[in-house]
């Protein structure tokens, strides 16, 4: 049995999750490795042209720990888009707490898609999923995408 308060208390936490407020920042998370520039940038244009605000952790100013301040900015982020074409375990445990609170778009390289040694985990590649060959189409694809299921 749930006592009242806990009730109360429990309805205003969810309050406070992502989807519901705070409206046009998105999170992005992805491999911060050398040759990701572009794939960065393009994300972040289809994020913009669509409407929204891209976040990306390093870009942000804070005096906290960093994983404290990820969890804020994805709490207070509309959804969160993870590019999975370079493995980064550092960002499915971002996209891992995002999904918990709200909504993922996961994107991923044709090349790394189709390789068999290198494809997204099983748990994530039967998630619908933007695939892209180069970052021209991966912007258009995600603005139309972000469009289509937020606006």
């Amino acid at each position: 049995m749930v006592c009242r308060q806990a009730w109360n208390y429990g309805k205003g936490y969810a309050g406070k999750q992502k989807n519901t407020a705070f409206g046009k920042k998105v999170f992005i998370a992805m491999s911060f490795a050398a040759g990701t520039e572009e794939t960065r940038e393009a994300l972040k244009t289809g994020i913009s042209e669509a409407g929204y605000t891209p976040i990306l952790i390093d870009e942000v100013t804070h005096n906290h720990q960093i994983v404290p301040e990820m969890f804020k900015q994805i709490r207070d982020s509309k959804f969160l888009v993870i590019d999975v074409s370079v493995p980064n375990n550092g960002a499915y445990y971002e996209a891992g707490y995002a999904l918990g609170q709200g909504e993922v778009i996961f994107c991923c390289k044709k090349e790394t898609f189709d390789d068999k040694e290198k494809r997204p985990h099983f748990d994530v590649s039967q998630k619908q999923m933007i695939v892209w060959e180069d970052e021209k189409e991966l912007s258009e694809k995600l603005e139309k995408w972000i469009k289509s299921l937020f606006d």
